[in-house]
């Protein structure tokens, strides 16, 4: 078996480093491996070293597709939108998987005529149905995470004084890119509602980097908000957090929000359909309608106001978290490659 990875994404987000984690857990399998990417991805570093693994960056797709090995026993797997043609009309004798982490609609044409199409999600495995891929050809894998990192509390204390956050501060935190369907206005606008030993850290960078920043000025919270920027290990940044917040308007998922349960950090995040199967509103998670800062400044108050409400919070995610460690997802994948070149 050879498993042909391809992901043409200029960026490095969340779906990129579900590709890493599942090409890292494969190698543990022994499974040869190949990850086609764009020139000046993080990919070719990333997997430098791993066993059986090579990385080819290419300018285009057009590159991509003369340059895709080639075989029977191949498994030629889109983890981007901009693969799929690669993946599903370059198969040849090999195998196509495509994996589709939103739940937007779809041109349905490419998707009815891949091998296996892979939803991350109950949500997106209905949009998929709707636009009449076939049942037989779905699998629902979710992403996941890898369930064996640990917080460093040296690394933790070194974050809270560069931030220059005093003990007690109540710190919110955002990873994630700043683009527009992660909202970073709504955060914003939610800062002027909170007490004044509130701050806000995100970790992430994007085209919204200078209208948040002028926003904050302008709303007079500049001194509520640090922008991090892009952070290629954002792990620690989960050790100083009291709660996490993902404002997005829509979500396949949210891996990120697996990453907030795993450390054990009280999530709140909006009332979308992508997060639904898992974040209950009161239960695992404090939900708020979608670009409505006045809801988004009243949950993160009553985390301030209510310790006892964040660990009942933390405490149900952690439990919800054990369904998506990445060794499962690798195998449920391996599995699916297995049956499609039997």
């Amino acid at each position: 078996m050879h498993v042909v990875h391809l992901d043409l994404e200029r960026t490095w987000r969340g779906g990129q480093r579900q590709v890493f984690l599942l090409v890292r857990e494969l190698v543990r399998q022994e499974i040869r491996q190949t990850v086609i990417c764009r020139d000046g991805s993080r990919y070719p570093e990333l997997l430098e070293g791993l066993s059986g693994v090579e990385t080819i960056a290419v300018p285009h797709r057009l590159a991509a597709f003369r340059r895709r090995p080639r075989g029977d026993r191949v498994i030629y797997h889109a983890h981007s939108g901009n693969t799929i043609p690669l993946a599903v009309l370059g198969a040849g004798k090999g195998a196509s998987v495509i994996t589709r982490r939103l739940d937007l609609p779809i041109h349905p044409w490419l998707f009815r005529r891949a091998d296996a199409v892979v939803a991350i999600s109950p949500r997106v495995e209905r949009v998929l149905l709707e636009a009449g891929v076939p049942s037989e050809r779905l699998r629902l894998i979710p992403d996941g995470i890898d369930r064996r990192r640990r917080l460093d509390a040296q690394a933790t204390a070194r974050l809270r004084e560069r931030l220059g956050a005093r003990p007690g501060r109540f710190v919110g935190l955002t990873v994630a890119a700043m683009a527009k369907e992660k909202d970073s206005l709504t955060l914003v606008r939610a800062l002027p509602a909170l007490p004044a030993d509130y701050l806000h850290v995100w970790v992430g960078d994007g085209e919204l980097r200078q209208r948040t920043i002028d926003l904050a000025k302008e709303l007079g919270v500049s001194d509520k908000l640090a922008l991090i920027g892009f952070d290629a290990d954002p792990d620690p940044w989960f050790g100083v957090a009291d709660a996490f917040v993902l404002p997005s308007v829509f979500e396949g998922l949210g891996t990120v929000f697996l990453d907030a349960f795993h450390f054990g950090v009280a999530v709140v995040g909006a009332d979308i359909p992508g997060t639904s199967e898992l974040l209950q509103d009161g239960a695992s998670a404090l939900k708020f309608p979608p670009g409505d800062s006045a809801a988004l400044a009243g949950c993160l108050r009553r985390l301030m106001d209510d310790p006892a409400l964040r660990d009942r919070l933390a405490l149900e995610g952690s439990r919800r978290v054990d369904a998506f460690d990445i060794r499962d997802v690798a195998s449920r994948y391996l599995d699916l490659y297995r049956d499609l070149l039997d």
